[in-house]
């Protein structure tokens, strides 16, 4: 076998065949247990994964495995196929049906080639990428194509009905919501330990995406303790109140870390949506995969991988929407259903909505038109599954229907325990769709590595763990990793906390108005519609009413 690792990978004695995609982190550790019954060849992850397998088997393998991944193998000796996606969906994984052919990749765009592939999209399939901003797995826009769920794999035969493919979770999410005591050392000692084994699975040069929030802070802030040849990568919104370069500038000073400011304006707007769009085997509204995509071929520039601190906002309670829940919606829930029913009454009074938003414009809201529909539509609802489809689903379809919060999120939900109720559908339905997903399309398009050390199995247990207070109070959300940060880098955390929003609905008027998009959209019109517009005519696909 060659130095390279090339692949697909073959076992010469078992003729298993290994095609895999991603980095097992703790490969050097069950390399070392499998060194009395394997003569590796090379140094890479691969041959351990490929290895495992043949040795310990693919349900045992899976449990040992620490990483993001997406593989398939083929055993010749049970003539079978197996195929994984790592718990948190970090690595993505597809499969379909075209003409009696299975089709498997980590992109649907290799489907596109096949001889009998269909260049014509359901108008029915449209309705769950409005309502969401993206099409959640299992589906895909596409008839008999499917997205292989996080945490989940299969075997199949060449006697198997490949007509439907009988997927299985192997790894299960904490679904008991025990209020254990558990020392914030652990914790910790958890989370420095996956930032260590991320760094140190790489001998090439490394950088981190540094966003000038708490999750990615914290992130470069342990890895310098690994690693003192770091770059961090920072974009700069050009003339805009959603810039916080300035305040990523005082991290890598404190850090003494080199620190490559990227501008990005309506010029690197245009080009890097028309770059990505050749990329992308879905469209995506979800608007920061532009400036990330651009950030990520500037930083391809001098590094191979580059670390970020996505899982933060999950595991510890940081989004708006659990924020909102302790602060507003739990004590709201306490009172008089009359009291309830008429504010509601009120906030529906036409004009309402310009002034509610014009006040939380004024109180420095972001999208305050947007964060106002949110909060009215929250009021009105009475129990966790409602209160997250308010906040998450779009209201407003162009095709004048709204899906719900798919039905099989409706078992990890337990109403006793809301806060983490709302952490675990983040961390099933909005992580892997939403969030890796973009992440990972927007750096593979350049050939550069995103890893997340938070996302760690171990940190993840541990961190369900932790009592509200030491996540989310009325005072805001993500307090375990403030704190952290707070005695790491005093002054730094002193700082406003993160915008959570870029520009890029501030590009679209312009982008109306430009000779390059001209007649294009309306600049009224949403994202969604343009990122869908403009991705349709670029891979040339049909919708049809079906």
């Amino acid at each position: 076998m060659s130095e390279r690792s090339d692949q697909p990978m073959t076992d010469r004695e078992s003729g298993l065949v290994l095609s895999f995609n991603g980095e097992i982190y703790n490969y050097r550790v069950l390399k070392k247990e499998l060194a009395n019954l394997h003569d590796f060849k090379t140094s890479s992850d691969t041959e351990v994964l490929l290895a495992g397998l043949k040795h310990w088997g693919f349900d045992k393998t899976l449990q040992r495995l620490r990483g993001m991944f997406a593989f398939i193998a083929y055993d010749p000796k049970s003539d079978e196929v197996m195929a994984a996606r790592d718990p948190m969906g970090e690595k993505p994984f597809c499969y379909g049906l075209v003409a009696g052919d299975l089709l498997m990749s980590s992109d649907m765009r290799v489907f596109f080639s096949h001889p009998h592939w269909s260049r014509e999209i359901s108008l029915q399939k449209l309705k769950s990428y409005f309502s969401y901003r993206f099409v959640p797995h299992p589906g895909s826009l596409f008839p008999n194509v499917f997205k292989l769920p996080p945490g989940h794999c299969f075997r199949i035969s060449k006697k198997s009905d490949f007509s439907e493919v009988p997927t299985k979770r192997f790894w299960h999410p904490q679904t008991t919501f025990d209020q254990e005591s558990i020392s914030s050392e652990s914790v910790r000692e958890a989370i420095e330990n996956s930032v260590k084994n991320v760094v140190e699975t790489s001998d090439a040069r490394m950088g981190c995406f540094l966003s000038g929030g708490i999750d990615s802070s914290l992130v470069t802030t342990l890895a310098t303790k690994y690693r003192s040849d770091l770059i961090a990568f920072t974009i700069q919104f050009e003339g805009s109140d959603f810039d916080e370069s300035k305040k990523a500038s005082e991290l890598t000073r404190s850090l003494g870390l080199e620190h490559r400011v990227v501008p990005y304006g309506f010029q690197e707007f245009q080009k890097s949506f028309f770059d990505l769009i050749d990329c992308l085997d879905e469209p995506s509204a979800v608007s920061s995969i532009y400036p990330l995509s651009f950030l990520a071929q500037v930083a391809r520039k001098e590094v191979k991988v580059c670390l970020g601190g996505d899982g933060g906002d999950e595991l510890f309670a940081g989004y708006n929407r659990h924020h909102f829940w302790v602060k507003s919606m739990e004590p709201w829930l306490k009172q008089p259903n009359l009291l309830r029913t008429a504010a509601s009454t009120l906030l529906n009074i036409p004009g309402t909505k310009s002034v509610g938003a014009g006040v939380l414009s004024m109180m420095g809201v972001k999208q305050a038109s947007t964060k106002f529909d949110k909060i009215k539509r929250s009021l009105n609802v009475d129990n966790v599954r409602d209160y997250y489809n308010s906040v998450l689903v779009e209201p407003n379809s162009p095709l004048g229907e709204v899906f719900d919060l798919p039905d099989h999120l409706a078992e990890w939900i337990d109403d006793k325990y809301p806060l983490e109720s709302l952490q675990l559908l983040d961390l099933l339905f909005y992580l892997p769709n939403d969030v890796l997903n973009k992440v990972d399309k927007a750096t593979m398009a350049h050939g550069l590595e995103s890893r997340a050390p938070l996302l760690d199995i171990d940190v993840y247990k541990l961190a369900q763990r932790l009592s509200h207070a030491e996540k989310v109070t009325s005072a805001g959300g993500k307090l375990f990793l403030r704190n952290w940060l707070d005695e790491l880098n005093p002054s730094y955390s002193q700082q406003k906390a993160k915008q959570g929003f870029t520009p890029v609905y501030q590009y679209l008027t312009q982008a109306a108005k430009s000779e390059l998009l001209s007649g294009s959209m309306p600049s009224s019109s949403s994202f969604s519609l343009f990122s869908l517009t403009h991705w349709l005519m670029h891979h040339e696909f049909e919708i049809i009413d079906s």
